[in-house]
């Protein structure tokens, strides 16, 4: 019988009979049968949350008529979609009892679930959600993370009850079901990444006669809050941080909750609002330019947790200088980092599924001249594409190594030192991660040719959110270099071993945080080896990582008696030794949470999948920056084999399967499945001759 597609279209000219995109995928599966199991490497990818994982990802699969993406479309109906998305999530759960969240009521994710030592849950559903919009995911971050989740924080029961009765948390309920949307107004014009300099006021008003309030005021354009997620169609609320002043007396930047809209959508008077309009992606997003004229607020608006102000006006707070009540009122960025690291991870599975996918379906030139080759099996396909998957691998292994970490660290009070790491952990992984998954989609775009250009294979949109993550709760190289600015800190105090508390590694500078020597001395050479063994990559990795910040820290002490001299160390002389120091640790920290899934492996032909990969990962690092790796010690003989190395282990050397030819599998182990939604994710073909103007059919896309 002759397949559906070739009835269609006609067989292409020089495929082999019977060919259709579905044939070819199986023809690949067999002859390139997987060594392990996918699902094994999968479960130990997702790491934690296992039901929820599941239950969202079929939650998803079965309403995809509303949760397929829509390409020609105005920009109301891109806000109005990501919002109908993210409500779907909110109330999936109500009404159904269930072990799955705080509350046992079948949510996927609560603003509660920080406090509850569940942040596992949010960020497991962000990832999850990434497979899905990038727009909505964008959403939910604000909704859950940056508002829900400082009111819930910083608030107290004032707050979380609004609406309701005493100790119910009504208003977190709300925010919950997505009843009550609120946007987070931080970011000014003038002041992105200098945000405790801001200029927009919080004064407090009273006195006889007077009801005790905040009059919040934006003295001038510059002060206006900028980048609002939210706040251009859909937020009642806001978390406005501002200069608290009272009694004459500027008390530093604190966070008010404050109505910008009424319960009818109407803008409230004394707030301005302007839709930044289109972007180059993510445009489910709503941004908006948000100001104030003297709005008037009640005294409760302050977020009370670290500070209060009496009904007189009297100002008292535990948190000694207005720097430190910043860093105290604005921590919820540091669980947005792991937010955003999550939902581009979720992108990059979803990239790299759709590239390979379609590398084993899509047929070009072979021996004779006949197009019957699968893309798949060119060396420049499984060059291009294994090392990424492994970088991929790396990036979840150290995505949940920090999760776990942040998690303990939060239940444990979240101060001291343990938190100091944990803070610089945070602002490691989001740009490790998110700079993978650009590179990741940029790579796969070219790899599948003009089928990447059309935005029904989602390549687009996914480039957008790649670049709105580089630069959302905080620049990736000011967070690189925040990191590296926090290990030097721990460093002076000999606690720099806490990076690594629950690793299975240790610091590899000249002290550890228990006082033990570790490793040799900064710039001893290492011997040459065999750059493909486990201890040869974990030894190097050591050494560039303790030789990179050997030169920073000896840098910014020197420097740290002069502020002007410090200033120039951070900015202008050192800022590219501070990022690459920061990228070292967590790529040291990523190699050792591999090393340490590989001996977790249930069974010896999955070890030697998460051996192949680890590998790959290191050695691939170690090309990208062999000048880093030859500066660090390693010898010019072990450079010069790393290429041959890699060959190695992408094709296979005869003792074990390569990661190539068997690349299918290692996605498969990524669970994207049915959310790849996109035609190169299925019957590609079908999809060509069937006329849809480049959107999706109304039934989707023929699986394979």
């Amino acid at each position: 019988m002759v397949p559906a597609t070739e009835q269609a279209l006609g067989r292409p000219r020089g495929m082999p009979p019977g060919w259709t995109p579905a044939a070819a995928a199986a023809a690949w599966s067999q002859a390139h049968p997987p060594s392990f199991s996918p699902a094994a490497l999968g479960h130990t990818l997702d790491g934690d949350e296992h039901e929820l994982r599941a239950r969202l990802r079929a939650f998803l699969v079965a309403r995809q008529p509303l949760f397929a993406p829509v390409y020609n479309a105005p920009l109301s109906r891109f806000r109005e979609l990501a919002l109908e998305r993210l409500v779907a999530i909110c109330r999936a759960g109500e009404g159904a009892a269930g072990p799955t969240t705080v509350g046992g009521d079948g949510r996927f994710l609560s603003v509660r679930d920080f406090a509850a030592g569940r942040a596992s849950r949010v960020l497991a559903a962000h990832e999850i959600s990434g497979l899905a919009d990038g727009s909505m995911a964008t959403k939910m971050t604000v909704q859950f993370n940056l508002f829900g989740g400082t009111v819930a924080r910083l608030g107290t029961a004032t707050h979380h009850d609004a609406g309701g009765a005493p100790g119910a948390g009504a208003f977190l309920d709300a925010i919950d079901s997505c009843q009550e949307v609120g946007c987070f107004a931080l970011t000014e014009a003038a002041y992105g990444n200098n945000a405790v300099e801001m200029e927009t006021t919080a004064t407090f008003v009273g006195g006889p006669g007077r009801q005790p309030g905040w009059v919040i005021h934006t003295p001038r354009p510059a002060a206006a809050k900028l980048w609002i997620t939210n706040g251009a169609c859909h937020a009642g609320w806001a978390v406005v941080f501002a200069q608290l002043e009272t009694g004459g007396r500027r008390e530093g930047v604190h966070a008010f909750l404050v109505r910008i809209r009424d319960e009818g959508g109407r803008v409230l008077r004394g707030v301005s609002i302007e839709d930044m309009g289109v972007k180059m992606g993510n445009n489910g997003v709503d941004n908006a330019r948000l100001s104030f004229d003297h709005l008037w607020a009640p005294r409760t608006a302050l977020l009370d947790r670290f500070s209060s102000v009496s009904p007189e006006g009297v100002y008292s707070s535990p948190v000694p200088t207005p720097r430190a009540r910043f860093l105290a009122v604005a921590d919820q960025l540091l669980s947005g980092r792991l937010c955003i690291a999550a939902m581009l991870l979720g992108t990059a599975k979803l990239v790299l599924t759709l590239a390979t996918t379609y590398a084993t379906t899509r047929l070009a030139v072979g021996p004779t001249g006949a197009s019957d080759t699968p893309l798949l099996s060119y060396q420049l396909q499984q060059r291009a594409l294994s090392p990424l998957v492994a970088r991929v691998y790396a990036a979840n292994c150290m995505n949940n190594f920090v999760k776990r970490r942040y998690s303990a660290a939060l239940l444990a009070g979240g101060a001291g030192l343990s938190w100091s790491a944990v803070v610089a952990l945070c602002c490691a992984v989001k740009p490790y991660t998110v700079e993978i998954a650009a590179e990741a989609i940029s790579v796969c775009r070219e790899r599948v040719g003009g089928a990447g250009f059309l935005a029904a294979n989602r390549f687009g949109d996914a480039v957008g959110f790649a670049h709105a993550g580089m630069t959302a709760e905080g620049d990736n190289k000011v967070l690189l270099a925040k990191c590296a600015g926090v290990v030097i800190e721990l460093m002076a105090k000999n606690q720099a071993g806490r990076l690594y508390e629950g690793s299975g590694a240790a610091w590899s500078g000249a002290r550890s945080g228990n006082g033990r020597r570790a490793q040799p001395p900064v710039g001893a050479p290492l011997p040459a080896g065999d750059v493909a063994s486990a201890a040869y990559q974990a030894a190097a990795f050591a050494a560039r990582e303790r030789h990179l910040f050997a030169a920073a820290s000896a840098a910014v002490t020197a420097a740290a008696r002069s502020r002007p001299a410090l200033y120039a160390t951070l900015m202008h002389t050192h800022a590219l030794v501070l990022q690459r120091a920061a990228s070292a640790l967590a790529e040291r920290l990523s190699l050792t949470a591999m090393a340490a899934a590989e001996a977790a492996a249930t069974s010896p032909a999955d070890a030697a999948a998460w051996a192949a990969v680890r590998s790959l990962y290191a050695l691939d690092a170690m090309a990208r920056d062999a000048a880093g790796f030859l500066a660090a010690g390693l010898p010019a003989q072990s450079v010069v084999r790393l290429d041959a190395a890699i060959d190695r282990v992408v094709r296979g050397d005869g003792r074990h399967a390569g990661v190539g030819p068997q690349l299918a599998s290692y996605v498969e182990a990524f669970g994207v499945g049915e959310l790849t939604m996109a035609p190169i994710g299925g019957d590609w073909l079908a999809f060509s001759a069937a006329g849809t103007d480049g959107e999706l059919p109304k039934g989707g896309i023929a699986r394979l």
